[in-house]
């Protein structure tokens, strides 16, 4: 988390600099590819650091191992161009077919939703790393148990926030 919050202070400070100097869009995507490198630099010294057996094996051929990482990255690839799509087409479309005021109106109020809905999609993320443990034993049961308390928490947050939005 620590090196995530500093490549992202990373990314903000350099985009001050390339603005305050008339850079471009090319200038920001540089920026943002420099620091993501130098973070995943300093993450996987990190890494080394806390564990020295970690390595990469380019001998190491494990086919059904680079199936199901291949069909996972795969699916998750699909979901994150549906999320891109369902999420941001309707303001391409309201600036090709609207006017720009409409896509600020819309934005504020997305901005209000999406801050409202964040709430109880954090409740999730740190789950996963005891879905992963379970899953890993083979203890399905317990991940179904796991998976409808966790709902009742996150269902229990959201319906109130959804009430009070509309």
């Amino acid at each position: 988390n620590r090196i995530s919050m500093g490549v992202t202070f990373a990314q903000l400070a350099g985009v001050f600099v390339v603005l305050a100097c008339g850079g471009g869009v090319r200038a920001l995507v540089i920026n943002t590819t420099v620091t993501l490198l130098l973070g995943s630099m300093v993450a996987w010294a990190v890494i080394r650091s806390l564990e020295p057996r970690i390595a990469w094996d380019a001998r190491a051929h494990h086919p059904g191992l680079w199936r199901r990482l291949s069909r996972y990255s795969v699916a998750l690839q699909i979901v994150n161009v549906g999320g891109l799509v369902q999420f941001q087409l309707e303001k391409v479309l309201f600036g090709r077919f609207l006017s720009l005021a409409a896509v600020g109106q819309y934005e504020l109020g997305w901005r209000v939703a999406s801050a409202a809905w964040s709430a109880p999609s954090l409740l999730l993320p740190p789950l996963l790393p005891a879905v992963s443990q379970l899953h890993a034993e083979a203890d399905h049961d317990r991940v179904e148990r796991l998976y409808r308390r966790a709902m009742r928490y996150v269902l229990a947050l959201a319906f109130p926030l959804a009430a009070m939005l509309l």
